[in-house]
């Protein structure tokens, strides 16, 4: 977890010199609420912002922009209602942001990126990896591990799993899975007070 913490503060008034108009612009005094973010880069937020973006979060080869202020919001595990907070983000802590999301989190170096064999496969979603957490017995409360740490645990359990040579994943009954499908669903129902 990343905390991101400012007291109210006033910024004042700036001129700047606009090159393309060549005139002075001025920027007027801002007065900034105290800001208290609490952020949490894990499994759950990425599958929040793919709810939100509908797209792989894992191929995305550099988030900025809007995507980066979602996936903050995304990530904001404190109860912050006011969504000027976010436009207060400095440069300085949108860096400090994503060092904490790029941090590994593990001593574990992630294997399957060098695969020599490479693999036409689809983008990664967060239902792979939560069916990867299924198929190894990971528990749920992993989910809120930083995204980077439960990465390299389901890359050393594929490994390990494919040397001992069971394939990785324990064979489970179409009954099996669809019990811990329906568990899962209940369970994120509860967490986000919805009937869907």
């Amino acid at each position: 977890m990343i905390v991101i913490d400012h007291p109210e503060r006033d910024i004042p008034a700036v001129e700047l010199f606009d090159n393309s108009t060549q005139e002075f612009v001025t920027i007027p005094e801002r007065h900034l609420k105290q800001m208290h973010l609490q952020l949490e880069h894990s499994l759950m937020s990425v599958a929040k912002w793919e709810g939100i973006w509908h797209e792989s979060f894992t191929e995305q080869k550099q988030l900025n922009g809007e995507k980066l202020l979602s996936y903050i919001r995304c990530m904001t595990i404190n109860t912050q209602k006011d969504q000027e907070i976010y436009d207060q983000l400095s440069q300085a802590d949108l860096q400090k942001i994503v060092e904490y999301m790029q941090d590994p989190r593990s001593a574990w170096k992630v294997k399957s990126k060098g695969d020599p064999k490479p693999k036409k496969r689809n983008p990664q979603t967060a239902e792979e990896f939560y069916h990867a957490m299924i198929q190894f017995g990971v528990p749920w409360d992993c989910e809120k591990w930083h995204f980077n740490r439960l990465i390299a645990l389901l890359d050393y359990c594929g490994i390990k799993g494919s040397q001992s040579g069971y394939g990785g994943e324990k064979k489970r009954t179409e009954k099996e899975i669809l019990d811990m499908y329906r568990a899962m669903n209940e369970r994120n129902r509860k967490r986000f007070n919805s009937k869907g």
